[in-house]
């Protein structure tokens, strides 16, 4: 079994925004148990989605870095902009990565 550490400098080198798939299944895994896999957005209902707040259609790169665990509700506020949902994602998503490699 590799380290994360290891796993991570494996990330492609072209892009280090990208993960491979291994590497954010294990992310997402983090984010599910950390957050008890309640919604990190309303605090209430189970996760159903992980949102990338960063995400291609808006012209950035998708950052795979940076996730949030969220309900389907949440998920869609989130790309609805709905009460600035995806300014609050991308801090949560950003804080989750940052615990992650920590370790």
């Amino acid at each position: 079994m590799y380290s994360k550490q290891s796993q991570l400098s494996k990330v492609k080198k072209d892009n280090p925004k990208k993960m491979t798939e291994a590497e954010q299944k294990a992310f997402r895994i983090y984010i599910g148990l950390s957050t008890r896999h309640i919604c990190q957005l309303c605090n209430k209902a189970m996760i159903q989605d992980y949102h990338h707040p960063i995400f291609g259609c808006r012209g950035a790169d998708k950052d795979d870095r940076c996730q949030a665990g969220c309900c389907r509700d949440c998920h869609e506020k989130c790309h609805k902009d709905k009460h600035g949902f995806n300014l609050k994602a991308v801090e949560i998503g950003n804080e989750n990565y940052q615990r992650w490699i920590k370790g």
